[in-house]
């Protein structure tokens, strides 16, 4: 379920701190892009072990955009309409579980299989969002 999560080169705070929920949420490995060309971080990913890299995009200084590469193939973006951070005091845990309007089974198969108890995932075509012991945690992405 982990993957490998990059930005644009110089992401801005919103999508940095999207990064690292990410990267906390799915279990996977997070860098800055810096000045990498985008195969150098497809390559950096498989040296890795990552099968699966998720491009964040960035516009006007807040994330636009979720790009994966999934096993060699581009997979068409995840629009992002805007993003609320909700704040936790609790050890937030791995997403174990995840559920999905029947819209939006092929937008929660992108994040990977689910097997294990933690936080769970909501997707929607509308929305993705976090919970875990009932309420809401890191980031809540509005889609476009």
């Amino acid at each position: 379920m982990s993957f490998f999560v990059s930005s644009s080169r110089k992401p801005s705070v919103p999508t940095r701190q999207l990064c690292k929920w990410l990267e906390r949420l799915f279990g996977g490995e997070y860098e800055n892009r810096g000045k990498r060309s985008v195969e150098d971080v497809v390559q950096r990913a498989e040296e890795k072990g990552f099968t699966k890299v998720l491009f964040v995009y960035e516009s006007h200084g807040n994330p636009s955009e979720l790009v994966f590469l999934d096993e060699g193939e581009w997979v068409e973006p995840i629009r992002i309409k805007s993003v609320v951070f909700h704040e936790s005091n609790a050890r937030v845990k791995k997403v174990g579980s995840a559920e999905s309007s029947n819209d939006a089974k092929k937008l929660m198969a992108l994040f990977g299989e689910f097997d294990s108890s933690g936080s769970k995932a909501f997707f929607s075509l509308e929305k993705i969002y976090f919970e875990q012991d009932g309420k809401k945690i890191g980031p809540e992405l509005v889609l476009k």
